[in-house]
């Protein structure tokens, strides 16, 4: 089946299926059976990681000097605003690093800003599991793994098994939403660099182009054009193999958008109903330097997987967070951080009955989760209290 024109079956990740149909034989040679309930050496490590990191932060915190302390309770007061949403809507979360937590882990004992990141990476890991009792699971993005292995040149084996190994020591067990097959994740590497291409050349075509623009609404006569869908009717086309394509072109919008700002300082009007540029979110990505690599590959992935707007919309069965030390990327994720349960109505195909009867549930259902999550709450203050009397008697 050709995928080229089907950029979501295009991806591999949607495509385990056909993987096993292409290589259905598999052996039973070294599967274990009768020792399956056994703990094997990966899940030993976690368990040890678990139970010596409340030793390990208050150690770190007796060393740290007053500036380092500060430092260190601004990180984990930055990921607690993160976690804080998702905390809302469930008690067992799949975290989505970027490249840059995972460098923290892996280089903290030779940078000294990594290792503060780092600990209060491990203490928001610390309050949230082990006091909130809330579930924690660790997913690497394609796009991640791509980055952290430095865009395909170290071995795929070696990049996979070095990251499972990072994380179980700080506790967390690693899942790879896609299939590791080394030709796999070669694969979808290539697919990685094709987008990459296309948002340059999208990306360099809109830093070139003058984005001075009467906003005067033609078409209606009066008023003013809303500069974001002119942005939008304006954006350049891409063929997207891999990433979500709205996550793309809404990225790209947002540049357009700011440049629209920066270059109509006259149209007073139009300026008031754009996005500040204070709102950086149209920097996740970026090509400065070597224009043939993209910054920011893994934060596109990251805010569409993310995306607790759409997750909590479309009622999806697992709730996915992103953790990451990236301003831009927090914005954006923060922005389309509401919690959402509707329903519609078409008055042109929907039985009036069947829709009332449907608002009438979800009212009925989110005042029940509402009681819920106030009793949550409350648990969550005592354990909240327990855990700076706990964690944090060192940080004076």
């Amino acid at each position: 089946m050709n995928y080229e024109h089907f950029p979501m079956l295009s991806n591999p990740l949607y495509r385990q299926g056909e993987n096993m149909l292409s290589n259905p034989s598999r052996s039973t040679k070294n599967v274990t059976v009768f020792a399956l309930n056994q703990e094997d050496k990966i899940s030993k490590k976690i368990l040890f990681a678990k139970a010596t990191r409340e030793e390990l932060i208050s150690k770190f915190l007796k060393t740290t000097n007053e500036e380092e302390k500060i430092i260190f309770f601004k990180h984990f007061d930055y990921l607690y605003s993160q976690l804080r949403g998702y905390l809302e809507v469930t008690e067992r979360i799949y975290i989505y690093l970027d490249n840059n937590v995972l460098q923290d882990i892996f280089s903290k004992e030779s940078n000294a800003q990594r290792k503060i990141r780092f600990f209060s990476f491990l203490t928001i890991l610390c309050y949230a599991e082990d006091y909130l009792l809330i579930d924690i699971f660790a997913f690497i993005a394609p796009s991640v793994v791509y980055e952290y292995s430095g865009r395909g040149k170290s071995s795929i084996e070696e990049t996979l098994n070095n990251i499972t190994h990072i994380l179980a020591d700080i506790g967390l067990k690693t899942f790879f939403p896609f299939n590791t097959d080394k030709r796999n994740v070669s694969r979808i590497f290539e697919l990685i660099e094709k987008d990459q291409n296309e948002i340059i050349v999208a990306l360099n075509t809109i830093n070139n182009k003058s984005w001075k623009r009467d906003f005067k609404n033609e078409s209606e006569g009066i008023g003013v054009r809303i500069p974001f869908s002119l942005a939008e009717e304006e954006c350049p086309e891409l063929n997207l193999y891999y990433f979500e394509a709205w996550v793309v072109k809404y990225i790209l919008m947002l540049r357009i958008e700011n440049m629209m700002y920066r270059e109509n300082k006259d149209d007073k009007v139009a300026r008031k109903m754009m996005n500040s540029p204070i709102n950086s979110f149209y920097s996740i990505v970026n090509n400065k330097g070597d224009h043939k690599i993209l910054k920011g590959l893994g934060d596109i992935e990251l805010l569409s997987t993310c995306d607790l707007l759409s997750q909590t919309n479309s009622n999806s069965p697992t709730i996915a967070m992103g953790i990451t030390f990236d301003r831009d990327l927090q914005t954006a994720l923060a922005s389309r951080s509401r919690i959402v349960s509707s329903t519609s109505f078409d008055s042109d195909a929907d039985e009036p009955e069947e829709a009332i009867a449907r608002f009438m549930y979800i009212h009925k259902i989110l005042s029940r989760k509402d009681g819920k999550l106030r009793r949550r709450c409350k648990s969550y203050a005592a354990a909240s209290a327990l855990f700076i009397k706990n964690v944090f008697r060192n940080f004076q």
